[in-house]
């Protein structure tokens, strides 16, 4: 049983490859007791390690379509966060209470309270880097709005009525010759 919109989704060479898995997958399902032999035998044929042998067979038994085996993507998924939701939260707090204020604090003093709060809340304290990507992802004009004043984002950021936001490029020459293309006269 194949989903046509995972067909639909994806290319001809990953679905090949899953199809391929499939017919060796199934062979290896199918079995009462399948033997070590069995399992090595299926590692040489798709090219995978007994490990990730062992995922395709638990993705499969799952879900038992052809869209199931396909390649995965490595890494984390596009915006997926990896720390705890007890640490997001710690972070969200620091940045809406102690970030955004008038006093203007630094990334690294911010990094210092996010820890000091997960010290007291028995956490393990994320990297810099991470408190860096999540200002990165705050809205900069609500950032101006609560660390200066509506006023100072309103100027900033809202569009000024009879101004271009593209700056018109300078009119082509009628002619250009290839003397001149090349910087002689």
């Amino acid at each position: 049983m194949v989903h046509g919109s995972d067909r639909e989704s994806v290319d001809d060479s990953a679905w090949s490859e899953a199809v391929g898995r499939e017919a060796v997958i199934r062979r290896l399902v199918s079995l009462d007791r399948p033997s070590r032999s069995d399992f090595l035998h299926a590692c040489h044929e798709l090219g995978v390690k007994r490990t990730r042998l062992y995922e395709l067979i638990r993705a499969y038994r799952e879900h038992p379509v052809t869209s199931s085996l396909l390649p995965r993507a490595a890494g984390t998924k596009q915006g997926s966060r990896r720390l705890p939701n007890e640490a997001e939260t710690a972070i969200a707090e620091a940045l809406q209470d102690f970030y955004k204020s008038r006093q203007k604090p630094s990334i690294n003093r911010l990094h210092k309270e996010i820890r000091r709060l997960c010290r007291v809340r028995g956490l393990r304290a994320p990297s810099w880097h991470t408190v860096r990507a999540r200002i990165a992802a705050l809205d900069p004009a609500e950032l101006t709005m609560a660390r200066e004043c509506p006023k100072a984002a309103r100027d900033r950021f809202r569009p000024v009525p009879g101004q271009r936001l593209i700056p018109e490029a300078p009119a082509p020459p009628d002619v250009v010759t290839r003397r001149e293309a090349c910087g002689r006269t």
